[in-house]
């Protein structure tokens, strides 16, 4: 059974907020990915892409500070609610 992520937003250990939408798998390697969306504003040169995938292990990974790469968050900052329309 291949493992899954729960849907909902997620914090990057660099302060981005992320809203995860679901897990694909790679034709190729079937390797699975986790496909997400950037709640914030994104540096000019990665404006362009909606979507971004990263593959789950990496995704779920513990760094070597001891924090994890990305951390689910409860409570959605009300900023995030109105920020640019998004759809809830």
């Amino acid at each position: 059974m291949a493992q899954t992520i729960p849907r909902g937003i997620y914090k990057h250990y660099k302060g981005g907020h992320y809203r995860v939408i679901g897990t694909s798998v790679r034709e190729t390697d079937h390797t699975i990915d986790v496909n997400y969306r950037p709640m914030g504003s994104m540096p000019k040169e990665f404006s362009h892409i909606g979507i971004w995938s990263r593959p789950l292990d990496e995704f779920l990974e513990t760094l070597p500070s001891g924090q994890p790469r990305f951390q689910k968050i409860a409570r959605i900052p009300s900023w995030l609610i109105y920020f640019r329309g998004l759809l809830w």
